[in-house]
């Protein structure tokens, strides 16, 4: 029962984190971003409490409702530079490992965009799954093609209601397979790089990495990576930023400066 909770509310936080990201920046009414989603998470929270509507069908419909909803919210004109926030997954969902770093590029008037933890979920399951045929081999398979299932879904509802969103991870494989290689799988592995190269082909020229100092997984399959991505793709701007909590916070934001002023 908690699992199946778990599923649901994977993806009501991603579609409601993804499309919060998005509106905040360019709300007329300030806040008014803020209480739609506070709106959504106690009408979602009282479903998973008790127990109801707690259906894929339903909860397809209801992507829907939450997308139209935020579109209704009245925009300022004009769009605002996108970057892209990639990288080790604490430093990259919370506010307290990358310094608040969405609410910093907001306030220097961009957008931020942190791909959905349903990603994660299912780069896990690859990358985990084990290799002798068996009970928990079919578990594993049976649990991607639900996970995929459902995110397929939120993404065709995102992205017919205007936003922006990643493909899924079958699709972000395939855009990198020819510069990321899949051996990374150790914590957030391949995926920091699969990540840049989808930002970069689906229009977000502005890529943030993040990760904590002295991360090895991230020294190995990000800031090792990185580089090259840069070379192979020159017509984007890739950032490499650590947090350091005994280090300048200074630092950090003038790098973060940099990458947000950078006209190329």
């Amino acid at each position: 029962d908690m699992a199946i909770r778990g599923l649901f509310g994977l993806y009501y936080g991603d579609i409601l984190m993804l499309l919060s990201n998005q509106v905040r920046p360019y709300e007329k009414t300030q806040g008014e971003t803020e209480r739609l989603w506070q709106k959504w998470i106690e009408l979602i929270s009282e479903d998973l409490k008790s127990g109801k509507n707690l259906s894929l069908r339903k909860m397809y419909r209801k992507f829907d409702e939450i997308c139209e909803d935020f579109r209704k919210i009245e925009r300022i004109e004009g769009t605002k530079q996108r970057i892209g926030i990639v990288g080790e997954f604490y430093a990259k969902y919370c506010h307290l490992g990358n310094w608040n770093i969405i609410q910093y590029l907001e306030q220097h008037g961009c957008e931020a965009h942190v791909n959905g933890l349903s990603w994660y979920a299912v780069y896990y399951i690859d990358t985990h799954m084990p290799q002798k045929n068996g009970p928990e081999r079919w578990a594993f398979s049976f649990a991607r093609k639900l996970l995929v299932k459902a995110q397929n879904h939120m993404i065709q509802s995102l992205q017919s209601h205007g936003f922006y969103t990643l493909p899924n991870l079958d699709t972000i494989r395939s855009e990198s397979e020819k510069y990321v290689s899949e051996h990374f799988v150790i914590g957030d592995g391949w995926l920091m790089g699969g990540e840049v190269i989808g930002h970069i082909k689906h229009d977000c020229r502005k890529v943030l990495c993040v990760a904590p100092f002295g991360c090895m997984p991230n020294a190995c399959a990000g800031r090792g990576l990185y580089p090259y991505l840069q070379r192979c793709f020159p017509e984007a701007s890739i950032t490499s930023v650590e947090n350091d909590a005994s280090g300048s916070k200074g630092n950090y934001y003038n790098r973060v400066q940099m990458l947000v002023d950078y006209k190329g």
